[in-house]
């Protein structure tokens, strides 16, 4: 009797003589409808099972790693190089199995995963807290490390700075090339109530929101080292920042809001006093350029504006404008004769009544958009 299921090497053959499964289908006979779809369903299964055949393991083994996080301190935040320092504790639980693994390759726990947003590892530091692991009580072993180093969040977004929110991160995801060694893929996971928040994860100039630890839906794939680079699953502590807005405008937007109130009131001066009026814009405009210059220092190089980029920009504009209005009206009070003196000074003074309310105009619709 033939054997039910053929061998692995004789199952292989039939992937490369799929077009016999096919041919099988339309044999040299009358089909009826029936017929055809039935032997079209078999050699559907047929192929399936083949392509079932041809995955890197049969049934492929995963391994889960459950992630337990305290970040006890969050400092030395960096606006213009989009860095920070996080001193905490990482917990790592996985099953026995591993954990032979594990032992049989001389490894550590903390060789599983790898703190994916770490920058300069060298000056970085992970610890154990336990010279052995232990067992929980379902039989699952952990671990534990204190690591500290300072780390790079790509998500924070400065089009409404100096305020708006700033998202800082801990990112953790399985080391590249695992899977391969220890012949099981490897996957990363947060523990039930695994996330805790130390007292010192506050930042200067911003208040904490909110903060989570989380698994985040990710698929890395590549060929890169036959596939051994490709990543499967993330995990994530958020800390969310709201920035103070009263602490921001006073530092950032009080400034320029007193320089250019200076400067639309400069009209009100009278025309005549022609060379006090032309002597204030080439002020403001130095003011206004250190001003800048100065804030967009502690900013790293980004391809949009920034809200207060619109202001200083906006400013600009209104200063030259203003600067051309003095200059015209100085020429068309000395142009002007006696008897029209009265007429254009008249004249002046409500072109420079409709550039004031004009300005004012701009700085609420730029004040409106970005909100």
């Amino acid at each position: 009797m033939a054997p039910l299921a053929p061998s692995l090497p004789e199952r292989a053959k039939g992937v490369l003589r799929c077009d016999v499964v096919w041919e099988s289908i339309l044999p040299d006979r009358r089909l009826t409808l029936p017929l055809i779809l039935r032997r079209l369903l078999l050699w559907l299964g047929a192929m399936a099972g083949m392509a079932g055949l041809l995955s890197p393991a049969l049934a492929a083994d995963t391994a889960t790693i459950e992630l337990s996080m305290r970040l006890e301190n969050i400092s030395g935040f960096s606006t213009r190089d989009k860095t920070y320092s996080v001193d905490g504790t990482l917990w790592l639980a996985y099953d026995a199995a591993l954990a032979r693994a594990l032992d049989e390759h001389k490894m550590a726990a903390i060789d599983l995963v790898r703190f994916q947003n770490l920058v300069n590892p060298w000056d970085s530091t992970v610890e154990l807290l336990t010279r052995q692991p232990a067992r929980l009580a379902d039989g699952k072993v952990f671990q534990g490390y204190r690591f500290v180093g300072t780390f790079y969040s790509n998500d924070i977004d400065f089009a409404h700075f100096p305020f708006g929110q700033v998202t800082l991160s801990v990112v953790i995801e399985p080391r590249i090339g695992i899977a391969d060694l220890l012949g099981r893929t490897i996957r990363v996971a947060v523990a039930p109530s695994g996330a805790e928040l130390g007292a010192r994860a506050g930042i200067s100039g911003y208040d904490l929101s909110r903060w989570a630890f989380v698994d985040v839906p990710y698929k890395r794939a590549t060929s890169l080292m036959g596939g051994a680079a490709a990543t499967e699953s993330r995990a994530v502590f958020n800390l969310h920042y709201d920035a103070n807005d009263y602490a921001a405008a006073v530092k950032w937007v009080l400034p320029l809001a007193v320089v250019m109130l200076i400067m639309l009131l400069t009209p009100t001066l009278s025309s005549a006093l022609i060379s006090e009026r032309l002597a204030v814009p080439p002020m403001i405009l130095l003011s206004i350029a250190l001003m800048q210059q100065s804030y967009r220092e502690n900013l790293p190089a980004i391809p949009y504006l920034t809200f207060l980029d619109k202001l200083y920009a906006f400013s600009f504009i209104v200063t030259l404008a203003f600067f051309v209005l003095f200059i015209w009206a100085a020429n068309a009070l000395r142009s002007a004769s006696p008897a029209s003196s009265a007429r254009q000074t008249r004249r002046i003074n409500r072109v420079d009544l409709a550039t004031q309310i004009l300005a004012v105009a701009g700085y609420v619709l730029i004040v409106v958009l970005s909100v």
